[in-house]
């Protein structure tokens, strides 16, 4: 039984527990453009799963495919009829996997398809481009474009409620994000710090074991994440390794000054509206929390830069550069060039 859709078609992965941020990125495109969205039915971490979500594939039909989660990449040779574009954000993750055979599994499935089957690939950034580019080369069939990531419209900045201690908000756990980092950092600190992820027990542990104020959870509607953002008054992002960064954008949209890794990403998207901290160096950590805790006037100024940054990220000047792309592959595949521009949609 065919699948058949008649405007652009976002493919994403089945959603891993703890995980939502393709899922946003998806969502937002749609509140935008005039889509429809898919999600795989299995997921891609077995030869079952693989295998299903190919049956899957091979049932849709549509004038443009769009594969916005890029581990599904393996799936572009079985889209029958559109176009095929494929959006990295990052790539990083995948070339350090934990080993050799894991490692070619995923580049396998997620990076070297596109090489031969996509029609366009997009990146989030430039260094993700960068690495494409310096481990598999160009995209043999079709065309390459950096399109940043926007930041949600539901993010609206309003004055922090209540008056509680000093809050640092931490977005994301994994390894890479650096949590064990701001653990140590805020360790006999007056601080609370919320963090929005799954922790592991050896995160708990250490919370736990230095007596820190702390608050988290998992899996939340965004409109929870938005109210974690209003409800602090610095978001601390020390990661290692980012395809994007969206957390420091968000902090810019959200008004609050944010600590964030000195490292290229980071500098790509956040320019001057960040402040810098060495993630390997714990002092680094700490004594950025302790400086902006102290000083209200640097706060106000990484606010009013990232104000300023987050203007670049606009989501009219993003998701217009999509809507070019569909519209132009909707006109190559003789489809009805209709105007796929939404209306917003709060």
């Amino acid at each position: 039984m065919k699948n058949v859709f008649h405007k652009p078609l976002l493919i994403i992965r089945k959603k891993p527990e703890g995980e939502n941020s393709i899922e946003e990125f998806a969502n937002r495109i749609k509140r935008y453009l005039d889509v429809d969205i898919v999600t795989c039915p299995c997921a891609s971490v077995t030869i079952k799963g693989l295998w299903e979500n190919i049956r899957f594939a091979r049932t849709l039909r549509a004038p443009v495919y769009h594969i916005v989660s890029p581990g599904e990449a393996y799936l572009l040779p079985f889209l029958s009829g559109g176009k095929r574009i494929i959006t990295y954000h990052d790539l990083g993750t995948r070339y350090a996997s934990r080993n050799a055979l894991y490692r070619f599994v995923r580049i396998a499935t997620g990076i070297t398809p596109s090489k031969y089957f996509a029609d366009y690939i997009t990146f989030v950034s430039g260094q993700t481009c960068r690495e494409y580019t310096e481990h598999v080369g160009t995209c043999r069939s079709g065309g390459m474009k950096i399109i940043y990531n926007s930041y949600d419209d539901r993010l609206v900045p309003a004055e922090k409620t209540g008056r509680n201690k000093f809050t640092v908000l931490q977005i994301g756990t994994a390894d890479r994000k650096n949590i064990m980092g701001t653990i140590e950092a805020v360790r006999g600190l007056d601080v609370k710090l919320n963090i929005i992820g799954k922790l592991k027990e050896k995160h708990i542990q250490k919370l736990e074991a230095y007596h820190i104020d702390y608050s988290n959870r998992t899996d939340i509607p965004y409109e929870d994440v938005v109210k974690a953002y209003r409800d602090c008054d610095v978001v601390c992002f020390p990661t290692f390794y980012e395809g994007y960064g969206l957390p420091v954008l968000e902090a810019n949209v959200m008004k609050r000054p944010v600590i964030a890794g000195d490292i290229g990403i980071i500098r790509e998207i956040g320019g001057r509206a960040v402040f810098y901290a060495d993630p390997y160096d714990i002092k680094s950590i700490r004594n950025a929390i302790v400086t902006l805790e102290k000083d209200r006037d640097l706060r106000q100024r990484l606010v009013e830069e990232g104000v300023r940054n987050a203007g670049r990220f606009a989501p009219e000047k993003i998701y217009g550069q999509y809507q070019k792309i569909y519209s132009r592959f909707l006109l190559c595949g003789q489809h009805h060039p209709a105007k796929i521009w939404r209306k917003r949609k709060r």
